[in-house]
């Protein structure tokens, strides 16, 4: 329940539901408009490699790359990106990015039906968009068909439903429903979910004193649901393969970034480098910090519920990141709707408590409006930007929306932070008319597809092998007195990027199969030095262009 004292502190009573609307169904197009424009990249590839090898050899437990065991990680993500292959057709690019754009706007959409009861109607409404519209995930990460954006969504489900049901007294549901998530989190990326239930669970019990819960048939019905959904899949994948080599390197995926691995040098420069990660994750709405500062908040923080379970999940979580060297910046995508409720609560019902920063505020956001409609005007004369199709109309239509934005900010009438999140859509909307067009024919280049289209024409997409020397992956984790808990070697093909696997799979209808001994009359696709080696028949050669390694199209010719 609000205090009185807090009640009236926005400059804007209501949320603005029209401006809202107009933010989501611009987000919408923003978000879904350009999806299979540029090729793969980055870990894409590899994570759509995986579920389209699982599709043609139809064995969906044991993960294969070019048919030879994959270590990484579980497979759930591939499970969905199989089953999006088989419901949508296709395994095209915008289908791999799918899962991406369905979680972003998932966590939101739960974000806010949770916080709406458990806050305001504002607040829940902010902190929801706040997380949508914030930099990185909205220019970046939602462009990718990557495996974050799908874990948070898991992890958010699982630490909410924790809050949720805690909340009610229904600790049966709370035990089981963040158990499943907790599987489903290690199904999809190993360990760390087992982390969050942990960390999680143990905060909130201690702040309620309630520890006997620990020892409740609840707790125990939770666990027997984790082990029964866990243990059941790695029971089958037993079946097919050696499951220690798989512990061993989930294990080592979770312990390679820490401290333990990256030394102490490392871990000094990133802690205090730490918090700026955070800044640009919380961007633009960071500027709403100094409102959090403010003695009424952290009473509230104390009083309400919701904002307490927010405080609490950080404190008990973070510091796991904090810690680790290897931290990257989707990694902390979880903790965002939680920082954004704080964020928006602050904004909401301390605003006008400390009137020279919200005025500041204000004349940020208009100075935001301001400074990229001129920036807009400016594609126009960029030498950059010349390139891009229609860029004196795209140039006009973006000034103008902007200016727009300006105008309305001028008046006085809607919340600045929706005006905020605004000019961040359109900022995104306008980074996929003249920004996107520029970077086609680039990771088309990168990706090699002119080389692959040349493959395929020569061996009329008939099935495509990898030839080459085996590598052995070396897999270490941490070690206790000295001697690490897990160490062996693992068998790999030979180096081929996943794009080239993925496309060339894509195109023939066929696994791109590793096989170590070339036989007459199939294609194969090797490093130059090993068809020099074997004095392979080269029948067309190219250079990847960001390893610089050369690849050769072989084929021995039937007696």
């Amino acid at each position: 329940m609000e205090t009185p004292a807090l009640a009236s502190a926005s400059s804007v009573t209501k949320p603005d539901y029209r401006l809202t609307a107009l933010i989501l169904g611009l987000l919408l197009v923003a978000l879904f408009s350009h999806l299979n424009r540029i090729p793969l990249r980055a870990e894409e590839p590899r994570r759509a490699l995986v579920a389209q090898e699982m599709k043609l050899s139809g064995n969906y437990i044991a993960p294969t790359i070019n048919s030879v065991y994959y270590y990484n990680k579980p497979p759930l993500y591939n499970w969905l990106l199989l089953a999006l292959y088989r419901l949508l057709g296709s395994s095209a690019e915008w289908v791999v990015r799918l899962p991406s754009v369905l979680s972003v706007l998932l966590v939101g959409w739960l974000h806010y039906g949770v916080m709406r009861r458990h806050t305001d109607e504002k607040t829940a409404l902010l902190s929801a968009l706040f997380y949508m519209c914030s930099a990185d995930i909205l220019f970046y990460f939602s462009l990718l068909g990557e495996i974050d954006l799908f874990y948070t969504l898991l992890v958010y489900v699982q630490v909410i439903a924790m809050f949720h049901y805690y909340q009610s007294g229904s600790y049966g549901r709370m035990f089981v429903v963040s158990y499943i998530f907790t599987a489903l989190g290690v199904l999809t990326k190993g360990l760390p979910s087992l982390l969050f239930q942990a960390f999680t669970g143990l905060a909130l019990l201690a702040a309620g004193k309630k520890w006997r819960l620990l020892f409740s048939w609840q707790h125990v019905l939770g666990m027997a649901v984790f082990l029964l959904l866990t243990g059941g899949y790695f029971y089958l994948y037993s079946l097919q393969n050696n499951v220690s080599l798989y512990f061993a390197k989930l294990l080592s995926e979770s312990t390679e970034r820490t401290v333990m691995e990256k030394g102490w040098g490392k871990q000094v420069a990133f802690f205090f480098g730490f918090p700026v990660i955070l800044f640009k994750l919380l961007s633009p709405f960071i500027i709403l910090l100094p409102f959090t500062l403010h003695r009424n908040m952290w009473q509230a923080i104390k009083t309400q519920p919701a904002l307490r379970f927010s405080g609490l999940f950080i404190a008990a979580n973070i510091w796991v990141y904090w810690l680790s060297p290897g931290t990257k910046d989707r990694y902390l995508y979880m903790f965002l709707p939680f920082f954004f409720t704080l964020l928006a609560y602050a904004w909401v019902h301390i605003g006008s408590l400390m009137p020279k920063t919200e005025r500041m505020v204000h004349y940020l956001t208009g100075a935001v409006a301001g400074l990229v409609a001129l920036a807009s005007a400016a594609t126009v004369v960029l030498p950059q930007t010349q390139q891009v199709p229609y860029i004196l109309l795209k140039a006009l239509v973006f000034t103008l929306l902007f200016v727009a934005v300006w105008v309305v900010w001028r008046q006085k009438k809607y919340n600045n932070m929706l005006l905020l999140a605004l000019c961040t859509v359109l900022l995104r909307m306008e980074f996929n008319a003249t920004i996107i067009p520029l970077q086609i024919p680039v990771f088309t280049a990168d990706a090699a597809l002119p080389q692959l289209n040349k493959i395929l024409e020569i061996t009329n997409r008939q099935p495509i092998y990898l030839a080459g020397h085996a590598q052995n992956l070396h897999v270490k984790t941490f070690a206790i007195g000295g001697k690490p808990l897990v160490e062996t070697n693992i068998m790999q093909p030979p180096p081929l990027l996943f794009r080239i696997s993925y496309y060339l799979t894509r195109a023939t209808g066929h696994i791109v199969q590793y096989n170590p001994t070339p036989e007459p009359g199939k294609f194969y696709i090797a490093d130059a030095h090993f068809a020099a080696e074997l004095q392979l028949p080269v029948l067309y050669s190219f250079t990847e262009p960001r390893t610089q390694i050369t690849y050769a199209l072989c084929r021995i010719e039937p007696k």
